[in-house]
């Protein structure tokens, strides 16, 4: 237990460096933003700015060494508590083996455009091509943590669904229409004629 006062003693400090990081940036991008002629009276909030990609990519690096951490961290708890606990099967602990598939795809689908966009502002400087990754990293962002909690709904609803076969019926509140499996339709009595 004395390592986990250590452990929030770094994130903390991480955290707070790529808080100053993203401030200083946002300050230095506001000071430099330029209104757009007869497109900012139309379209209020557009604004072009001058900026030197080699120091705002290098303001990244921050974030990625605490992402790097957090990462290393979740997946050195996740594997000493599978092993612990002698878990080979990924049936057996479905949602430990989820966040650790999920969580190991998230990075790498974060880390690779990032990684990317960095270095083709240094291969290729004062060009349109780092631009255009940067606009891919975003929407990377969301369809994995999307595909994450979409994942884990999976795993709970598959609980459920296990849980209400082996007890008696359960009379519980649903969000939503949640038709009958064969097995349970199979042994309720038939009460209606056909014609």
């Amino acid at each position: 237990m004395a390592t986990l006062p250590l452990v929030l003693l770094l994130l903390v400090s991480e955290w707070l460096v790529v808080l100053v990081t993203a401030i200083t940036e946002a300050t230095k991008a506001a000071k430099s933003a330029q209104l757009v002629p007869g497109i900012s009276n139309i379209l209020p909030g557009c604004v072009y700015r001058s900026w030197d990609e080699k120091i705002e990519y290098l303001s990244w690096i921050p974030g990625l060494i605490m992402s790097s951490t957090l990462f290393s961290l979740t997946m050195y708890k996740t594997v000493g508590t599978l092993c612990r606990h002698g878990v080979s099967d990924p049936g057996m602990a479905p949602l430990s083996y989820i966040l650790f598939r999920d969580g190991v795809i998230y990075y790498l689908m974060w880390m690779v455009p990032t990684v990317g966009s960095m270095a083709l502002v240094f291969a290729y400087p004062n060009r349109l091509l780092p631009a255009i990754s940067e606009v891919a990293i975003p929407p990377v962002f969301s369809i994995a943590a999307c595909r994450l909690y979409l994942n884990i709904r999976e795993v709970d609803e598959a609980r459920d669904l296990a849980a209400s076969k082996s007890q008696s019926i359960e009379l519980c509140p649903r969000s939503g229409l949640i038709f009958a499996h064969e097995e349970a339709v199979s042994v309720l009595p038939n009460n209606h004629t056909d014609p």
